[in-house]
């Protein structure tokens, strides 16, 4: 029997690798074959050739490391995202995809691109955010956005010279009659300063006519093979509601009555005319990677994608063989490269 070692680094970032167990066995050109993982990749040089404790190394590091890895999996902010899908838009040119725009220009959320025809309600989120937290519907007829964003950058920064920083409270309490500020699965209060405080923003219009949102975890080949249908809630605390009606998915339960095999089973017939060129999108989108797809009635898009997905929605069966089949894949890929060389 053939033995692979794998290495995995950063999992720490993309926990759903941690699913995998620690000796597997796949079927490889006919031969069972023993894959053993760990995460401590190490190599050195000895007697002037390089010796290395895995046959695989997989980098899912934020920044890659590792620039010979077999497979590296970057995880995008939001905004990096939005180019990438705004480039596979321009080369599938599909007729019903919707791009969400990003308003505003790095490093600063106070740089727009046009200060002349903002949307009257815009959504102001984290670039690096999750579970919905700190979500913020600014009504931009009521107050100035570009006042909001400074008084969360003079508490972030603390005090200006001859000024006083102010509070986040008091900042939230100037804005109260322009903001709806959305708690998503907050683990806790503080996670609300935190995300809109100490992470980079980014202002988008709101999607309108959202009628169905769909997770959609991709396989090894880029195929969609984990599909849950997910609910769509308010989050709003109720103290800063103003009925703007914002709805967002945040998390999948385990409910075997929203998981799917396909996309014509999750998605209603009334948009199965879609369904080619989403899947002809998806497949331009790195492999492993859970893709929030939306739905109205005229069209679809993309909230996001992520290489770090929850799998509470899918068996574990199912996720465990996800990630071996990868990891089979890869090895098979690598002995083909070995036997043209």
């Amino acid at each position: 029997m053939n033995t692979v070692v794998v290495a995995i680094v950063g999992t720490q970032w993309t926990d759903n690798f941690k699913h995998l167990p620690l000796v597997f066995h796949e079927i490889i050109r006919g031969e069972e074959t023993r894959f053993v993982v760990h995460n401590d990749p190490q190599s050195e040089y000895r007697t002037h050739r390089l010796e290395s404790n895995y046959d695989l190394l997989l980098d899912l590091n934020y920044e890659t490391q590792f620039h010979k890895a077999d497979f590296v999996s970057k995880r995008l902010n939001k905004m990096d995202q939005g180019v990438v899908l705004a480039d596979i838009a321009e080369l599938v040119e599909p007729a019903y995809f919707h791009q969400i725009p990003t308003l505003n220009k790095r490093p600063s959320p106070r740089n727009m691109f046009d200060m002349t025809n903002i949307p009257e309600l815009v959504l102001i989120k984290s670039v690096d955010g999750a579970r919905g937290v700190g979500h913020v519907i600014f009504d931009t007829t009521k107050a100035s956005v570009f006042c909001f964003m400074a008084a969360l950058d003079r508490f972030s920064n603390g005090k200006a010279p001859g000024d006083e920083a102010p509070s986040f409270d008091s900042v939230m309490e100037e804005f109260k009659h322009a903001i709806e500020i959305h708690a998503g699965q907050m683990h806790c209060p503080e996670e609300i300063p935190t995300t809109l405080c100490t992470q980079q923003l980014m202002i988008q219009p709101i999607v309108d006519g959202v009628t169905l949102e769909i997770r959609v975890v991709l396989d090894s080949t880029r195929s969609p093979r984990l599909i849950k249908v997910r609910t769509r809630n308010e989050t709003v605390l109720t103290e800063y509601s103003k009925g703007s009606g914002y709805k967002q998915a945040t998390g999948a339960n385990r409910d075997s009555d929203t998981v799917y095999d396909t996309l014509e089973e999750a998605v209603p017939s009334s948009n199965h005319y879609m369904l080619d060129e989403v899947e002809e999108f998806i497949k331009h989108l790195p492999p492993i990677n859970s893709v929030d797809l939306f739905f109205t009635k005229t069209g679809w898009g993309i909230f996001e994608y992520c290489n770090q997905f929850g799998t509470e929605a899918f068996d574990i069966s199912d996720t465990v063989n996800l990630h071996t089949g990868l990891i089979a894949q890869l090895w098979e890929q690598k002995l083909e490269r070995n036997t043209k060389q």
